[in-house]
C-alpha cells in the first residue's frame, strides 16, 4: 500500500504520467494519501494496480480506475490545494474519498465548487452515504450561493 508504484496517475489529453511521490497510510481510519505535485488543468485517469494488499496481506486482485479532472479556478488571483485521501474494503468491496479544497489565497473565494464522479456512475457503481441510502455522484464543496474564506477548508465524503 506504500509503495507510490503501485499507483498510477496519468493525463487523458496528453499521455503523460504524473509522479506520485509517496502514499501517507493512517491505519486507524484506513486512508491511503497519494502526494503529487499540483495538476495542471486536464482530465486524468488514477489507477490503483492490483499488486495493492489490505492489512492482512490480501492483494486487490484487480486493478481499480478513476476519472478525475483538475481545473483552473476562474476567479482572479485565486487557487486551491486539493487533497483526495481514499479508503477502501476489500472484504466490504468498497471505496470512499474524503475530497478537501484549502482556500490558499488572500481572496474570499465564491461557490461553486463541486466535485464530479461521473465516470464512477458511468461504471454502474453506486453512491451510498454515511447513512446507507443512496447519494449523488457528485460533491459541493461549496455551493453556488456560498464562499470559502481566506485559509479556509471544506471538506466532503463521497
Amino acid at each position: 500500500m506504500l509503495n507510490p508504484a503501485n499507483y498510477r496517475i496519468t493525463d487523458m489529453a496528453t499521455g503523460q504520467g504524473v509522479s506520485v511521490g509517496a502514499v501517507v497510510y493512517d491505519a486507524s481510519a484506513r486512508r491511503a494519501e497519494l502526494v503529487f505535485e499540483p495538476l495542471a488543468p486536464s482530465s486524468y485517469e488514477l489507477q490503483v494496480l492490483s499488486a495493492v494488499q489490505d492489512d492482512l496481506g490480501n492483494a486487490l486482485g484487480t486493478a481499480y480506475s478513476a476519472d478525475l479532472r483538475s481545473c483552473r479556478i476562474a476567479q482572479p488571483r485565486s487557487a486551491a490545494a486539493w487533497n483526495l485521501p481514499t479508503r477502501g474494503s476489500i472484504a466490504a468491496g468498497t471505496v470512499s474519498f474524503d475530497v478537501r479544497v484549502k482556500n490558499t489565497t488572500n481572496e474570499v473565494l465564491a461557490g461553486p465548487v463541486r466535485v464530479n464522479f461521473l465516470s464512477i456512475a458511468a461504471q454502474g457503481l453506486a453512491f451510498v452515504a454515511a447513512n446507507g441510502g443512496s447519494a449523488p455522484a457528485s460533491i459541493d464543496l461549496v455551493p453556488p450561493a456560498g464562499t470559502l474564506a481566506v485559509g479556509a477548508t471544506r471538506i466532503g465524503r463521497l
